[in-house]
């Protein structure tokens, strides 16, 4: 007859499949610790902005990142340390060689993705294409600058960028993060465009704190690096 503590270790997950399960949460927490980057490029392909969304995200980066952490170290823990101490006969010595080699060779690949997703926003600008328009672009125009807070990542800079140049009366637009900045090139037969391209930043979340025009003669639309 099996006592009470027999029981109890025949119902316990094995701890590689713990493991497993806590992998899997560490990928989900960071996959959403980028989301604020990621998703503003992902929805950007089917013409809808998510800027509420990115916002919610980068608000709780952190505590996402913690999570991913926590739950990778504790995954590792119970791979190759917890496995290691059950008690031969127990449930959770029932794991195979072969399995188990298989379920760290998939706890690492799972690190892999997970650091890749936790770092994106700080590797996403190398992937994205060179924003320097060319120099043409600026017959019979004005340039205006628009300093902006709200953005999160370079993400957010393709998607205001892309927002812009949809406004009646843009010649061209260029978006930094770095310097927090939208440098816009207007048709001069528009002169409500700067308008609509403030308006346009706003609706998507953001906030313009200053607004520069510069003379025709000094039109440069390379954002300063």
């Amino acid at each position: 007859m099996k006592d009470c503590c027999e029981a109890s270790d025949s119902a316990t997950a094995p701890p590689t499949r713990t493991g497993v399960l806590a992998a899997g949460g560490a990928l989900l927490s960071a996959v959403a610790s980028s989301a604020c980057c990621w998703l503003p490029l992902l929805l950007l392909a089917f013409g809808t902005s998510a800027t509420g969304l990115s916002a919610w995200f980068e608000r709780y980066r952190l505590p996402f990142l913690i999570a991913a952490g926590l739950l990778l170290a504790f995954s590792f823990y119970s791979v190759y340390f917890r496995a290691g101490q059950c008690e031969p006969g127990s449930a959770c010595a029932t794991t195979k060689p072969r399995s188990l080699r298989v379920t760290k060779a998939m706890l690492w690949v799972s690190t892999v993705f997970i650091v890749a997703f936790a770092a994106f926003p700080k590797y996403v600008g190398a992937l994205l294409p060179d924003d320097r328009p060319a120099a043409g672009e600026r017959v019979d125009a004005r340039t205006v600058l628009y300093t902006i807070e709200g953005m999160t990542c370079e993400a957010c800079a393709v998607t205001l960028r892309e927002k812009l140049r949809e406004v009646d009366g843009v010649q061209s637009a260029s978006v930094s993060y770095l310097d927090r900045s939208a440098t816009v090139v207007f048709k001069n037969s528009a002169p409500d465009a700067p308008a609509l391209a403030a308006e346009a930043i706003e609706a998507l979340g953001y906030s313009v704190v200053e607004v520069t025009t510069r003379p025709n003669s000094e039109n440069d639309l390379s954002p300063s690096e």
